[in-house]
């Protein structure tokens, strides 16, 4: 995730799934996956609940949260990686404060 640079032809749209090689990602990489996607989760936590009101009635998390969802949604799409169950559920601890966030959007 965080560990280098990624190219164009190495993004998840080419090649359809994030991990760009035949073999599921090393366990060293899930856990490591799965430990950043939790401190993404504790950011957007704490923007979404740590007071102060983003510009024009957004809440402070929407703007992290919209940077984060291409990543978000393609570990989403990858079977390799939604396949882990320490992935999975950070994932689905990413994206919690994303339904607050919808909730609170002026429409």
């Amino acid at each position: 995730m965080s560990h280098g640079t990624q190219s164009a032809a190495d993004s998840p749209e080419s090649h359809g799934r994030w991990w760009p090689g035949p073999q599921p990602p090393p366990a060293r990489d899930l856990a490591a996956g799965a430990a950043e996607l939790r401190l993404l989760a504790a950011a957007l936590r704490f923007l979404e609940f740590g007071g102060g009101g983003g510009g024009g009635g957004r809440p402070p998390a929407a703007p992290a949260l919209e940077a984060a969802a291409p990543v978000l949604h393609a570990l989403a799409a990858a079977p390799a990686w939604r396949g882990d169950a320490d992935v999975a559920v950070a994932l689905c601890e990413a994206r919690m404060p994303g339904l607050s966030v919808a909730d609170s959007a002026p429409l």
